[in-house]
């Protein structure tokens, strides 16, 4: 009988090799917005809406407005690029504020018109108004479209103020290489004044209107709450006289039957005496005297 062969010894496969945890990785810190990026891309945001309509944007519109932050913070030292979801996510961040600014105003100060110490609340409230023939359809503007470069600054009345320099001034007044300023010689534009005149102009003209409708309304409900006063006291008055009549109708009838009962009382007594007195004749006349 022949031995059986012994069978080959089936090797374990390996371990894998202890491997350390992989540290979660965080997320992106989001987007830094500086003063001036967030002005621009309200002024961005702002020119796109209007011409849409105050229609919704779309994601090519939004793109649209990544891309003209983009071409308006050029000139900013410390701006970063942004895509068009940034772009948007911020804008609803401002919008969000703004709605809560403008209601707790509304709340503390209804008869006031709106304000907030938020330094972009004035930018997000011109979201509001129509755009401005005067600053969007200017000829200058139409010709010199492909050399010029829309910036938004803020200025000293707090408001933005939207303008272009041409290349050719660029070239001459603006100078990298010096120590302040990218931005030097931008504001003695011949619009500016002319731009920044009728943004006040504009603005005032809307507070005034406010606040002479805030005035008239106070007026009129000072009158309406003192014609409520003199209803009030006149309905007092009419519920007191009819009081004061009830009761003196009341004790002028207690007053008629006391006298008919004391009337009642003189006519019994004197018919008692009458009647014993004759009782008392009869009593004297009799047959027996």
């Amino acid at each position: 009988m022949a031995s059986s062969s012994p069978s080959p010894a089936v090797a374990s496969p390996p371990e894998p090799p202890l491997t350390a945890p992989q540290p979660t990785r965080r997320g992106l810190p989001p987007p830094c917005w500086s003063h001036d990026e967030t002005l621009a891309l309200i002024e961005s945001y702002r020119h796109k809406w209007h011409s849409l309509r105050c229609a919704n944007l779309r994601a090519a519109d939004w793109d649209e407005v990544a891309a003209d932050l983009s071409r308006r913070s050029s000139l900013l030292p410390s701006a970063t690029p942004k895509t068009s979801v940034q772009c948007r996510h911020k804008i609803e961040k401002l919008r969000k504020r703004f709605r809560s600014d403008r209601l707790r105003s509304l709340t503390l100060r209804p008869h006031t018109p709106p304000s907030s110490s938020w330094p972009f609340f004035p930018f997000m409230e011109s979201l509001e108004q129509p755009p401005s023939a005067s600053l969007s359809g200017s000829p200058s503007h139409s010709d010199d479209a492909d050399d010029s470069r829309t910036i938004r600054r803020l200025v000293s009345n707090g408001e933005g103020l939207r303008f272009t320099v041409p290349k050719a001034v660029r070239s001459k007044k603006m100078n990298p290489s010096s120590g302040g300023g990218k931005l030097k010689g931008v504001f003695s534009d011949a619009g500016v004044k002319p731009a920044m005149e009728e943004m006040r102009r504009r603005l005032e003209r809307k507070r005034k209107e406010e606040m002479e409708a805030g005035t008239a309304g106070g007026m009129v409900e000072a009158l309406r709450m003192v014609g409520d006063g003199f209803m009030r006291i006149e309905q007092v008055k009419l519920d007191m006289a009819r009081e004061t009549e009830r009761i003196r109708m009341e004790m002028e009838m207690k007053r008629t039957e006391m006298i008919i009962d004391s009337q009642q009382r003189i006519v019994d007594a004197f018919v008692k005496s009458f009647v014993g007195g004759v009782k008392r004749k009869k009593g004297k006349v009799s047959p027996d005297s």
